[in-house]
């Protein structure tokens, strides 16, 4: 379901790259279409971390309680890199994009967990 779900909106955030590219009057179409694959492909890596969290808890330790710490702990460091990269792009305060990264991304995982949460109860 997971992996489903990763595909899917890494498809629809690809999509909406390229229209929005294409929509701008000073894109070309081979540069919006470049902006759609690196938008879908970037949504697909990052996507991935918080997944293998549980690909190699399942795989190699067969602890299914210890996955979400794990997760938890990789996506924050992920999420800490994002913020530095993000930084260091823009010209921003470091310390202040890491923190950003961390909280909105942090939120976005609590609402989708808790989505999740309330899906399986009333499913």
């Amino acid at each position: 379901m997971g992996f489903s779900n990763l595909l899917a909106d890494g498809f629809s955030m690809g999509a909406g790259a390229y229209l929005s590219a294409t929509s701008d009057n000073n894109q070309s179409k081979s540069k919006a279409l470049a902006a759609g694959i690196a938008t879908f492909i970037s949504f697909n890596v990052f996507g991935l971390i918080p997944l293998g969290a549980y690909l190699i808890t399942n795989a190699f330790i067969h602890d299914k309680s210890i996955a979400f710490p794990i997760a938890f702990v990789i996506v924050g460091v992920s999420l800490a890199l994002l913020g530095w990269v993000k930084a260091n792009l823009s010209e921003q305060k470091v310390r202040t994009e890491i923190l950003r990264t961390l909280s909105v991304g942090y939120v976005a995982a609590i609402v989708a967990y808790g989505v999740g949460i309330l899906l399986n109860y009333y499913l």
